[in-house]
């Protein structure tokens, strides 16, 4: 390739980059190869109320891969948060699905979070962390430009987030997380039978909207269900 032809081909990348909206090339930035990606960090104030649902969003690494049942989320939440002693399990979800087994341990400001069973995550994967509102975790209304750091078991190294505001959390109604749950119904339902599933989702739920608009939905089916290479779309 000559000078000229270099040149035009790195203006056609350059033009193409540029036509990219910024978050298809920043969303997802990865500082260290030992680290998930740079998290995401998303406040909702309930309505008339001081209480915030935290969403913490980022990406596992190359070979950072979690196994439900024993690896584990760490979160340290800044100073600015007052920690409650203790945390119930169904007050957290990590991509959708509840906390079914380890409730959270904390230590200081540090929030362990052991995947249940059903939680295995790929490499290069995203992973979103919903804390509800009625966690007991307090914001402090005045926190600005804090983060928190995110690792995992598997991805060893300490990443700092995205710098976010409290001050500038947006207004959004509350659930309980309890009632946020899908509900699933399987018919017929027995073992060793074929059956269709029913997903009833609430869809102004925190962890399946963005600006009003359903993103999509990951369904992670329990250990022993078979399921099919490919799915006809007439069948969903």
């Amino acid at each position: 390739m000559n000078k000229k032809s270099l040149a035009a081909a790195l203006i056609i990348i350059l033009l193409l980059c540029s036509l990219l909206p910024l978050s298809a090339m920043a969303d997802t930035e990865y500082v260290y190869e030992d680290s998930v990606s740079k998290p995401h960090v998303t406040l909702y104030r309930v309505e008339g109320e001081e209480a915030h649902t935290i969403k913490i969003t980022f990406n596992t690494n190359d070979g950072g891969a979690l196994t439900g049942g024993s690896d584990q989320i760490i979160l340290t939440l800044p100073s600015d948060f007052r920690m409650p002693t203790s945390i119930s399990k169904d007050k957290i979800t990590i991509n959708g699905l509840a906390m079914t087994t380890t409730s959270p341990m904390i230590v200081e400001q540090r929030l362990f979070l052991t995947l249940s069973g059903a939680m295995n995550i790929p490499e290069k994967s995203p992973v979103v962390v919903v804390i509800a509102a009625d966690s007991g975790i307090t914001v402090n209304e005045e926190a600005n430009d804090v983060t928190l750091t995110v690792v995992t078991t598997q991805d060893t190294r300490f990443i700092e987030s995205y710098p976010f505001d409290v001050t500038e959390s947006e207004d959004m109604p509350y659930l309980p997380a309890d009632s946020n749950l899908p509900v699933v119904t399987v018919a017929p339902n027995g073992a060793g039978t074929a059956g269709g599933y029913t997903l009833t989702a609430k869809a102004y739920t925190y962890d399946t909207i963005d600006s009003g608009n359903i993103m999509g939905f990951t369904l992670t089916f329990p250990a022993g269900t078979i399921l099919p290479g490919t799915i006809d779309p007439k069948n969903v």
